[in-house]
C-alpha cells in the first residue's frame, strides 16, 4: 500500500465519521401495543445526536431532549441543542472555536418541581488553552450559558461519554415526577 493509499483510508474514514454526511436527525416511533402499528415521524431537519432527558422521565412521556450539535467535518461536539418536543421551539448553546463537548446529562435540582427543573452538565475541552470544564447550565435555558464553569484538574479526551445520578436515587429516596402535580 502506497503513502497515498493510507490517506484515502484515513480521508473515508474521517468522511464516514462526518455526521454531515452521514444525518442523524431527531425523529419519534410511537408503538400501539394492542393493535401493533408503528408510526415514524420527523422532528427536525438539523443534525444531533446523543438525546438525553432528566433521569425521571427516562421511559415515559416527556418534552425536552438535549442534543450534541456537530462541527462539521469533524466528529466533535461543538454545543448543545434544547429541543421542545410539544412546540418545536430549539435553545442552542456553542462552546466557541477550539472548544468542544461530551454527551450532556440533565441534573434534577433538589426540589424540582418539572420535568427541566434542573441542570445540564457537559465537559467541554478547550483545545485552545489545552484544559477542561465542566459546564453547569440551566436546563430551562441554555442559551444563557454557563451558570458555572469548573475547570478540572486534567484535561479529559474530547466528546467523553459521561452519565448522572442523582444522589437520592443512590440512596432510595427517589420521588415519582407523577407526585410533582
Amino acid at each position: 500500500m502506497g503513502a497515498t493509499d493510507g490517506k484515502d483510508i484515513y480521508a473515508r474514514i474521517k468522511a464516514r465519521l462526518d455526521k454531515h454526511n452521514n444525518p442523524t436527525m431527531m425523529h419519534r416511533w410511537r408503538f400501539n401495543l394492542r393493535t401493533g402499528a408503528t408510526t415514524e415521524q420527523y422532528l427536525d431537519d438539523e443534525i444531533t445526536e446523543f438525546p438525553v432527558v432528566s433521569n425521571d422521565y427516562v421511559g415515559r412521556p416527556y418534552r425536552y431532549s438535549y442534543n450534541v450539535l456537530y462541527q462539521p467535518g469533524e466528529w466533535l461536539f461543538r454545543g448543545l441543542k434544547r429541543f421542545d418536543l410539544h412546540t418545536g421551539a430549539v435553545q442552542r448553546y456553542e462552546y466557541g472555536p477550539g472548544r468542544y463537548g461530551s454527551e450532556p446529562q440533565v441534573a434534577r435540582r433538589l426540589g424540582a418541581r418539572g420535568e427541566d427543573d434542573g441542570y445540564v452538565t457537559v465537559f467541554v475541552t478547550d483545545m485552545n488553552q489545552d484544559r477542561s470544564e465542566c459546564l453547569v447550565l440551566d436546563a430551562r435555558d441554555i442559551s444563557r450559558g454557563p451558570l458555572a464553569t469548573i475547570v478540572l484538574p486534567e484535561r479529559i479526551p474530547v466528546g467523553t461519554h459521561a452519565c448522572w445520578v442523582e444522589g437520592d436515587r443512590i440512596h432510595g429516596e427517589h420521588r415519582d415526577p407523577a407526585a410533582w402535580a
